[in-house]
């Protein structure tokens, strides 16, 4: 008989009252079958069935195992041979069958612990399959090595018990009273924290204590001025100084270093006199809390297609794809400046993020036909807004269509496909009149018949096609009966289904008239010149081009649109600009990019050289829709008319809860700049504030200056806005 590959061994747990206990394997004598209780292999007090059966039998107790015994059978064929063939003898298929069965038993109880069968593991320890030796690791396969001996060369491995031993004796002063109990004694001097070592890392100290040492702390009251404790954090790289006192004052100047201060609800007076200093926290200025500083991160939403429209010859549009439901679309306008009395006015050569408006749909497509029916076809038409996109939708950039009454006309379009199987959409406008009966063709073959007639309100009806090619392939229309037909285009899809590098050459979308940010104030930067009394950057005019602006999508300089309603798509867009801004004898070259790559978010970076007598310079703009009329970050808060001071913060959520939609978050992050030195950062409480104007806007301003008459000469910021 054949030997087939089996599990050779069985493990049960008793319950009492069982007698037999089945083993699946086969075995040529019962004397085959090794059998444990609690894995103590039984001698007898059993009897075996099935011997000589390929399935197995029973192993039949004379006595039930008690409940919860760990009953284990296994085949374990002895290693040896009884049979002995004679010269010229007999030769009988049974013995020789027998003989041979026994030796592939042996063999599979070898794999068995080698693990060589299918879906086992080994059961021994061994080198994994690329070790050699000297470099190579022994696989317990998360089991216990019992039974090790006490180690004695150097490299011997260790037990249990040796290494308990061993602790003992090293965790001992000498005296036998454990050295753990004596750094655990919090209460004789001692003990504890006096039992370790410590150098001094410097002149000047009185005496920090190991404990405050060992948690990586220097405390201010531990030394005898400001400047050695710096001086011994700064020794240590630490990025804190750490106070207890309730109120700190800095009647002198002091340089932190770059060091933050952690305080115990500390009140810090005379700020002008901290230079260089970093983060605060557990610290009020001015009453105001100064828990959160600096740029950080912000939870990452997705990375779908993106599209730079050139909507006019001064505005430049990119929609991205909103966190949450909707779209945004975050617009540029050039040579865009104000015309207050204190403005400089006159050029502003740079593309600034102006208005931001939430969006309800964007649809991308192929109108444009590359074969039609001659004379079958009218004109490009628009679709009303009412029929086209979701409710609640005020304005809209249309969706254009083409119709035909003619029985039998035919519209195509070519498209690229990366593969055969690629899957894509024909938009066709769906009215009570349209055709009854369309056929859809694929490279001159049929793939399906659809009605375009409207069913409810679906007034835009995606039609999918497979390709059958890559490469190009033809995408045709052909209208069999029934009313007219409204092609829209191919490759129609909305922006967040968009995969890219399609031929596409039209977009429409839908406005809900709800602007995140207005375009009646200055955005992102603004300074006001001392010597002339005029505010220069930005919209306030004075900002001419040192080099032309260029765009980069996905990594590739790419010309920026220049004819109304062209366009570009890419998941990552950078728009560089160069520029100068100059009021009177004032100027600062200003390098800046605005970069769109994450869904929903904007960023500002910004880099200025030169020289400017300045008494404020605003590094974080953002004339946010007079809606937008609470704050839910840094703390909760309605916004009131004039200045709402914040306190020294860099990370601002406004919410505007107007039905009937759902609420819209914005939120900014900006660089914080040091408190005091010779820029005064004199901001409300070292911070930011938002102005409430009625009628205008709830605007965010930031910057390093304000009414602290300063020259300036290098800056460097950033700024972020998340469409929510």
């Amino acid at each position: 008989m054949s030997v087939p590959i089996q599990n050779t061994v069985f493990s049960y747990v008793a319950n009492g009252s069982t007698s037999n206990f089945a083993y699946e394997c086969y075995v040529i004598e019962a004397g085959d079958l090794a059998v444990y209780l609690d894995d103590v292999k039984q001698a007898g007090g059993y009897t075996v069935t099935g011997v000589g059966n390929v399935s197995g039998g029973d192993v039949v107790f004379s006595t039930n195992p008690i409940a919860l015994t760990v009953v284990r059978i296994e085949r374990d064929v002895a290693i040896k041979r009884d049979t002995q063939y004679q010269i010229l003898g007999d030769f009988r298929s049974p013995d020789v069958n027998n003989d041979y069965d026994r030796l592939w038993m042996v063999l599979q109880r070898v794999a068995y612990f080698m693990g060589l069968n299918p879906g086992q593991f080994s059961r021994v320890l061994m080198l994994g399959p690329g070790d050699v030796n000297g470099a190579g690791a022994y696989r317990s396969m998360q089991n216990r090595i019992q039974d090790l001996a006490n180690p004695i060369a150097g490299q011997d491995a260790v037990n249990l018990q040796t290494l308990l031993q061993k602790i003992a004796e090293f965790s001992t002063d000498g005296t036998g009273q454990a050295v753990m109990q004596l750094l655990a004694d919090t209460t004789s001097p001692t003990n504890g924290a006096a039992r370790i070592g410590l150098n001094l890392p410097s002149p000047g100290s009185v005496g920090p204590n190991l404990h405050t040492r060992l948690r990586s702390e220097i405390y201010r009251e531990e030394y005898t001025s400001w400047q050695a404790a710096v001086d011994a954090a700064v020794s240590l790289g630490l990025g804190y100084l750490h106070v207890r006192s309730a109120t700190i004052g800095f009647p002198n100047p002091v340089d932190m270093k770059g060091l933050g201060i952690i305080g115990n609800q500390t009140e810090l007076q005379n700020t002008t006199n901290l230079r260089n200093v970093g983060p605060l926290r557990g610290c009020t200025v001015r009453g105001y809390p100064t828990d959160v500083d600096f740029i950080h991160g912000h939870a990452t939403g997705g990375v779908h297609q993106k599209i730079m429209l050139r909507e006019s010859s001064t505005v430049l549009a990119v929609l991205i794809k909103r966190r949450g439901k909707g779209y945004v679309k975050c617009e540029h306008w050039y040579n865009s400046f104000t015309s207050n009395p204190t403005d400089t006015g006159g050029a502003s050569q740079n593309y600034r993020a102006c208005v931001t408006r939430f969006l309800s749909e964007v649809y991308v497509y192929k109108h444009a036909a590359d074969f039609e029916t001659a004379a079958a076809w009218g004109a490009s038409a628009n679709v009303l807004v009412s029929q086209s996109f979701p409710t609640g939708t005020v304005t809209a950039r249309q969706v254009k269509y083409r119709s035909t009454s003619t029985l039998n006309a035919e519209i195509a379009w070519n498209v690229d496909a990366t593969a055969v199987g690629q899957v894509g959409y024909v938009g066709v406008y769906c009215t009570g009149g349209s055709a009854a009966s369309v056929e859809l063709y694929v490279n001159g073959t049929l793939q399906k018949t659809f009605s375009a007639v409207l069913v409810g309100t679906q007034y835009l009806l995606p039609v999918r096609y497979e390709a059958t090619r890559a490469g190009s392939n033809e995408v045709k229309l052909k209208k069999v009966s029934g009313g007219t037909l409204n092609a829209i285009g191919a490759e129609f899809a909305t922006l967040e289904n968009y995969a890219g590098k399609r031929t596409i050459d039209s977009i429409a979308y839908g406005d809900y008239d709800r602007d995140y940010v207005e375009g009646n104030g200055a955005s992102d930067y603004a300074f006001f010149s001392v010597n002339q009394g005029k505010w220069f950057g930005s919209v306030h005019g004075g900002e001419t081009e040192r080099a032309a602006p260029y765009l980069m999508v996905d990594g590739d300089v790419t010309t920026i649109p220049a004819a109304t309603d062209t366009f570009v798509t890419g998941q990552h867009m950078r728009l560089q600009q160069t520029t100068t801004m100059t009021t009177g004898a004032d100027s600062m070259d200003v390098d800046s990019v605005y970069t769109y790559f994450e869904d929903g978010v904007q960023a500002f970076d910004c880099s200025m050289k030169g020289s400017a007598y300045v008494s404020t310079a605003y590094t974080a703009m953002s004339a946010t829709n007079e809606d937008f009329d609470n704050v839910t970050l840094p703390r909760a808060m309605s916004i009131a008319e004039g200045k709402n001071i914040l306190g020294r913060h860099n990370k601002v959520t406004q919410i505007n809860r107007t039905a009937p939609l759902l609420p819209l978050n914005l939120t900014v992050m900006f660089t914080l700049f040091p408190m005091g030195g010779p820029s005064g950062a004199n901001m409300g409480a070292n911070g930011p504030y938002i102005s409430g104007q009625a009628g205008a806007y709830n605007k965010l301003y930031y910057g390093p200056v304000l009414d602290c008459p300063t020259t300036l000469t290098e800056l460097g910021f950033s700024t972020v806005r998340f469409y929510e």
